[in-house]
């Protein structure tokens, strides 16, 4: 592409084109590819304008000019590329303060949230998938212009928002890398708990009106990836990290989150789980306040406190100091006793409602198997929000073996309560975890190892050389070479052209060096 069509130092460049049509394969829809209508043989798009081309297709076979939009004959040359390269940017100078005036008096929550979120684990792995996506040929375009290709089809699932509002049901499709879940405030969460709270009901305030919102997986991928969020920020505390356990077993079933009808049998459970939950909240708040946990002082024994008083008050005397003058009502000592029975009462029957109601929570979905997934892989940290140390377990479907990969050391777990058993905040805490498909476990996933060869065997002659070249021998056994990652690498050298002479340390054959510098064939 050039300024104008009739500059004459066009003659003087022998560049033709810079700017070629080429004809592409057309990309299905993403009807044709999810419907299996895609035809054989691709079909093939041109440019709207190919017939006005006046070019010889022998000699450029599809070359074409573009010249401010328009086609151009390609007699007309294409200015050369400059000899030489523009000038380097200026650097800055050592020291340099950069200020600048955009000054925030107020942080917003957009910001807030960026500088809180996790990006570590997460960030890796979403910069992988994306670089594989990239490099990778799709299998068609979905109806919002998203590429749909074999990671997509691996690692993606989609879940569907409903939203009830007054005038009817709205639902919202989106793709999901994955599952994002948080600790709890305090205490134990095992994952389930944990996933509950993304896709249970809740209510949303919208168009001056509350709504009920739930969340279900349209898709499952075949490995399924879970973050456990665990770096808050606020303006008091700055960046933090929630130690608390989350725990995990080694096989889960996500019938419960699937998409169903709203008359299904699925659903029905669903509602069913939200009122028990709902009823468990109320319960958990009445019993909170009368254990006086907010407070610090439990009713029953505010109640008693407040009976004994009031019955030295009757015997004129507290604390062995004579009262006289103030009235007490003769039934208040038995009103107050009885109130503490009742408060006492009250504790036992919700400490056994909310047993009840956690049993029926734990049994609503166990029968539900069809979706299975085994743990694959867990990503532990241990250090604070600001920084630390990662290391990552997993499991070899194959050996039925744990394995723990901590930088360049690998060892087998041999007690398992490791990975599954609450970690001390010392020892580290579960961020990432990845669960594939039960049936496709074999086909999916393999343990991470190599290849090493066997022990070569050593000659007097051979052994001389080895160790000069770096070899490590053991010293417990005569017979035994050390693997050969652990041979010291020797100095590369290039291997010279074929038209070199010759020289001391090469062996030629009509000057062609056939071997190395140290007299190993090529």
């Amino acid at each position: 592409m050039v300024d104008q069509p009739g500059d004459k130092s066009l003659e003087n460049s022998s560049v033709s084109s810079e700017a070629t049509l080429v004809d592409t394969d057309a990309l299905p829809t993403y009807n044709e590819a999810t419907n299996g209508d895609v035809e054989s043989s691709p079909t093939t798009e041109k440019g709207d304008d190919d017939q006005n081309l006046d070019i010889d297709a022998k000699d450029h076979e599809g070359d074409a000019v573009m010249i401010n939009g328009e086609n151009v004959p390609t007699d007309e040359k294409v200015l050369s590329a400059p000899e030489k390269p523009p000038p380097v940017p200026p650097r800055n100078k050592s020291n340099l303060v950069i200020q600048t005036n955009d000054a925030k008096d107020v942080i917003s929550e957009e910001d807030l949230w960026k500088f809180g979120s996790q990006q570590d684990v997460t960030e890796v792995i979403g910069n992988v998938m994306f670089r594989l996506q990239c490099a990778i040929k799709p299998i068609s375009i979905d109806e919002d212009g998203g590429q749909i290709d074999s990671i997509r089809d691996t690692f993606y699932g989609r879940t569907v928002g409903y939203l009830h509002k007054p005038q009817g049901i709205e639902r919202k499709f989106e793709v999901i890398e994955n599952i994002k879940v948080y600790p709890a405030p305090s205490g134990t969460r095992n994952i389930y708990e944990a996933l509950d709270i993304f896709f249970d009901q809740q209510f949303v305030e919208i168009e001056r009106t509350t709504a009920p919102q739930y969340f279900a997986i349209d898709k499952l991928p075949p490995i399924l990836q879970i973050q456990i969020q665990r770096t808050a920020f606020d303006l008091s505390r700055g960046a933090s990290k929630n130690t608390n356990p989350v725990t995990f077993p080694e096989t889960i079933y996500l019938d419960r989150y699937m998409d169903a009808d709203e008359e299904s049998t699925l659903m029905h459970r669903r509602r069913e789980t939200w009122g028990w939950k709902e009823k468990l909240r109320r319960l958990n708040a009445r019993k909170i306040s009368l254990e006086g946990q907010n407070s610090g002082v439990p009713v029953a024994e505010a109640l008693t406190a407040a009976k004994d008083y009031a019955a030295a008050l009757q015997e004129g005397q507290i604390l062995g100091v004579p009262v006289q003058g103030i009235p007490v009502e003769p039934s208040l000592v038995e009103s107050i006793e009885e109130r503490t029975v009742e408060v006492v009462d009250e504790l036992e029957s919700i400490s056994e409602e909310i047993a009840s109601l956690k049993q029926k929570l734990n049994e609503q979905f166990t029968d539900m198997h069809k979706y299975e997934y085994k743990l694959q892989t867990v990503f532990i940290h241990r250090g604070e929000a600001g920084g630390g140390h990662y290391w990552i377990y997993i499991y070899d479907f194959e050996n039925d073996t744990w394995r723990k990969y901590n930088d360049d050391r690998v060892d087998v777990v041999s007690n398992r309560k490791e990975i599954f058993e609450p970690q001390k905040v010392v020892d580290g805490t579960p961020y990432y975890l990845a669960y594939v498909r039960s049936e496709d476990k074999q086909d999916l996933v393999q343990a991470v190892c190599r290849d090493v060869p066997e022990p070569m065997e050593v000659t007097d002659v051979w052994a001389g050389q080895m160790e000069d070249e770096g070899v490590v021998m053991e010293d417990n056994d005569d017979t035994e070479v050390r693997h050969v990652e652990h041979v010291k690498p020797r100095p590369l050298r290039p291997k010279p052209h074929p038209g070199l002479a010759a020289t001391n340390s090469w062996e030629t054959d009509v000057g062609v060096a056939k071997t190395d510098a140290n007299g190993k064939p090529w």
